[in-house]
């Protein structure tokens, strides 16, 4: 049994946005999600997000920390501050300490 079919049970009953701004990585990833979660919401950055979080019914997020227009810190700022419980998992390839406890924070 892989990974992902004992994920999709539970995942498959929520709506995922997911935000990078790599496009081959957007792509690649939303292939992936599409399997498991029930919608997948993409977006390019931090200001599409947000757009797409008050659009959409939006159950989890994912999010690179590294973004322009509006980085993923920031965008996690706003969605918490319009919805304090939203699980977001931030994801990134910056090791340094200060992004790891701004992520925190």
């Amino acid at each position: 049994m892989s990974f992902t079919s004992e994920l999709k049970p539970k995942a498959s009953m929520f709506n995922l946005l997911y935000v990078e701004d790599e496009i081959s990585v957007n792509e690649t990833y939303c292939r992936y999600f599409e399997r498991i979660f029930k919608n997948v919401y993409s977006a390019f950055n931090g200001v599409e997000g947000i757009e797409y979080f008050d659009k959409y019914d939006i159950d989890i997020v994912i999010t690179d920390v590294n973004m322009p227009i509006m980085d993923g810190l920031e965008l996690s700022r706003i969605i918490k501050g319009k919805n304090h419980h939203m699980p977001i998992i931030l994801i990134t390839a910056n090791t340094g300490a200060e992004c790891f406890i701004e992520a925190i924070d």
